[in-house]
């Protein structure tokens, strides 16, 4: 490649770089006319043309159409030809654009031969660089203006221990806090004439804080003119970077001369305190947050059998039981984080004869200048006189309310399922007698009249049972006394003998699933257990699809469930359910004596089983309880 084909091919990279970089570029020859402009020049300046259809354009013009651009139009022009006219570099010269941009401004003159060539015009946006710096500005503003509002000594270091930044309230003067700026506390010792102690001990504080790159806190003595003892308490903190180098020092100081006052005064009666705590009747103790005991009172040695001497230094657990120390625990992070504890906590404790104590207890934040870590002291009250009353009252208002409740049940029980078979009864007793005088009588009849009664006195006879049943369970005199059975076989027997088919014609229907397995129970028992739930399953779902029984033999047991789709049990109900007595409040007239789920459950516990059930009300019921296999 020739020489001059090297000339052009290095003009043509320079041109190319040119036309691509971000600044805004122009040059101009001797006579203002346009050599080069780039495509930045153009957008701009909002010129609508391609930047090789600007050469040769006349840049007078153009100055006078750029100037309408600026927020000093005028200006804009006389400034080109001030600048064309001394013939001087000048650089960042900055210009306002009317859209709120801001531009700065270069220029070089040309010289070739030592003969002015042209004119070289650069433009950049720095717009973003100015909001930038305007924002960093404000924002030192705003934390020099929260720093100096702060009532505590703030500076900020270098690393050779010279300020950086002080607050008006570390140096009140202004002068002073200007000059103090690049210096360190010997120079400020030197101009106010004041002993250089001071500034050694802090000086190998920093340089101590500096060496570890850790926070360092101290404690700080001042003696003002008049005498008078100033405490401060003050901290370096090394403020390292990402790579761990530090950048700068903050020194954080507070007058705690009022804090150290109170200190002594509360130091002296702390001794008060604890005569006094010494002295009280309640058993007084005080833990640390890992409940390590560090102070009780003579009282303590009472309940857990040794002295408080002995105690301080071991743990909670080697006195209390682990429900006692959870509850201890729980208070004292309670304590701690300053929120409310339960009221009314009883807590039991056996002390060290075996006697049951039941205790109360309060806790609060226990401070002392012997130590700084975190201390709880309980107070312990010994309520137990109390809580025995207490409990021996509540056990017989509670008696007599049961008592109560089970008499008016029972009245309104026996009111209701006696005097309705009563009164059956003496009506078809009447009715037969008329029908047997007016010589009227049919069998028909007969059969229809002589079956009520005989219903009725059934009904009452099996109340009588039921509650004949319920005094022998209350006066536990009915044994447990369990056999292995083949437990389809007997559910059949049952159902063929009293519901196949039941009262309405309808039939219990039975299913067997899994492998068949012989049942251990009580027979007596379990057939008590089906006949209620049997019975019941067909009353309360009178005019419905019949009940269903289902016994699930599993591996190591069988479940037994009873089905209807009556009218099932209310959900206001269901608490009451197996209390005496006590009906569902949608069975209407339906006859109950509100005793057989109640038996029902007893002989279940018997088995060391529940009766569990689901019910939703006009949708039916589904009772079902376990039993083991042999």
């Amino acid at each position: 490649m020739s020489y001059s084909e090297n000339m052009q091919s290095s003009l043509e990279g320079l041109q190319f770089v040119l036309q691509n970089i971000s600044f805004a570029i122009l040059m101009e020859t001797a006579d203002r006319k346009v050599r080069f402009v780039n495509s930045s020049f153009c957008k701009l300046f909002q010129i609508n043309a391609l930047p090789e259809q600007l050469i040769g354009y006349d840049c007078a013009k153009s100055a006078e159409f750029a100037a309408t651009l600026f927020k000093e139009s005028e200006n804009f022009v006389h400034r080109i030809l001030e600048i064309l006219e001394m013939r001087i570099i000048v650089n960042n010269e900055e210009l306002l654009m009317k859209d709120g941009r801001c531009l700065v401004r270069d220029y070089i003159p040309v010289v070739f031969d030592k003969e002015q060539d042209g004119h070289l015009w650069v433009y950049k946006d720095v717009s973003d660089i100015k909001k930038l710096e305007a924002a960093q500005e404000s924002q030192k503003r705003f934390y020099e203006k929260v720093l100096n509002n702060i009532p505590a000594d703030i500076a900020i270091f270098d690393k050779q221990h010279k300020y950086l930044f002080v607050n008006k309230t570390g140096v009140k003067n202004d002068e002073i806090r200007k000059w103090l700026i690049g210096r360190d506390d010997f120079d400020y010792c030197a101009y106010r004439g004041k002993p250089i102690e001071q500034a050694v001990y802090r000086r190998s504080i920093f340089e101590q804080a500096v060496r570890a790159k850790e926070t360092i806190e101290f404690a700080d003595t001042q003696i003002t003119p008049d005498g008078e003892t100033i405490y401060n308490l003050r901290r370096f903190y090394p403020y390292t970077n990402e790579q761990d180098e530090i950048e700068f020092v903050v020194g954080y100081g507070i007058n705690i001369t009022s804090v150290k006052e109170k200190e002594n005064q509360l130091r002296k009666s702390e001794e008060t305190y604890r005569k006094v705590i010494d002295g009280i009747k309640q058993i007084a103790f005080v833990i640390n947050d890992n409940l390590v005991i560090k102070y009780a009172n003579p009282l303590w040695e009472k309940l857990v059998g040794v002295s408080a001497k002995e105690s301080i230094g071991k743990g909670m657990d080697d006195f209390f039981s682990n429900d006692v120390v959870f509850a201890f625990q729980k208070d004292a992070i309670n304590v701690l984080h300053d929120l409310p504890l339960e009221k009314g906590t009883l807590l039991t404790i056996i002390d060290r004869g075996g006697i049951e104590h039941f205790i109360q207890y309060s806790a609060s934040r226990y401070y002392s200048f012997e130590f700084e870590e975190a201390r709880i002291i309980f107070f312990l009250y010994d309520v137990t006189e109390q809580i025995i009353a207490e409990r021996e009252m509540l056990n017989i208002i509670s008696r007599e309310k049961e008592l109560n409740d089970l008499k008016s049940n029972f009245v309104n029980m026996a009111s209701h399922e006696m005097r309705t078979p009563l009164t059956v009864i003496q009506s078809s007793a009447e009715i037969l007698k008329k029908l047997h005088k007016k010589e009227l009588m049919n069998p028909e009849n007969f059969d229809t009249y002589i079956n009520k009664i005989t219903n009725e006195v059934s009904k009452m006879t099996n109340l009588m049972d039921e509650l004949l049943l319920l005094s022998k369970i209350e006066k536990g005199k009915i044994e447990y006394n369990p056999e292995l059975i083949d437990l389809p076989l007997f559910v059949r027997q049952l159902i063929k003998e009293n519901f196949d088919p039941w009262q309405d014609k309808r039939s219990m229907l039975l299913f067997i699933k899994g492998q068949q397995q012989m049942v251990q129970c009580d027979k007596f028992m379990l057939h008590h257990i089906l006949m209620n739930l049997f019975n019941n399953a067909f009353k309360y779902s009178l005019s419905q699809r019949p009940p269903v029984t289902t016994i699930r033999f599993r591996k190591n047991g069988c479940t037994l469930f009873v089905q209807d789709w009556g009218i099932g049990i209310p959900e206001s109900s269901k608490p009451k359910l197996f209390n005496s007595f006590n009906r569902g409040d949608n069975v209407a007239n339906i006859s109950g004596s509100g005793l057989g789920l109640v038996i029902v459950k007893y002989f279940l516990e018997k088995h060391n089983k529940d009766l569990c059930f689901r019910s939703f009300e006009n949708k039916g019921t589904i009772m079902a309880f376990d039993l083991e296999v042999g």
